[in-house]
């Protein structure tokens, strides 16, 4: 299996825990018997955590759709390896830091965890151009 592919997966599982993350808050703040309902009412999270890990995934699934799509690209071009590779694992990476950092609430590590994962995709898109 081509490394892109694991990035792939790994980005597949990243997207869960993201999705996961902040429903945890929730259920310290509402009851279960609200959480599995049409939740109409929900007002936002009171936990600055829960807040930072919402905001957190809102900015991760504004890049998910572009490094699904390059690494789908990357497998039919079939530009697999070198500099895609290098690609493929500094977006998954600086991902994974994001939330942590953004939790942490320091700004400057936020912001290079993200200029970090934009690399990653600009290495992706370079691979597939070349």
């Amino acid at each position: 299996m081509a490394q892109e592919t694991t990035v792939f997966l790994g980005v597949i599982i990243l997207a869960i825990i993201h999705l996961l993350a902040p429903v945890l808050f929730k259920f310290s703040q509402y009851s279960f018997s609200t959480l599995i309902g049409p939740q109409d009412d929900l007002k936002p999270l009171k936990s600055l955590y829960g807040q930072r890990l919402e905001r957190a995934n809102n900015n991760f699934k504004e890049t998910l759709p572009l490094a699904l799509g390059l690494l789908i690209m990357i497998h039919v071009l079939e530009k697999q390896g070198g500099i895609s590779t290098t690609g493929a694992w500094v977006y998954l990476g600086a991902r994974i830091i994001y939330p942590l950092v953004f939790l942490s609430g320091i700004p400057m590590l936020r912001t290079l965890a993200w200029v970090a994962s934009m690399t990653g995709l600009g290495i992706m898109a370079f691979a597939i151009a070349s």
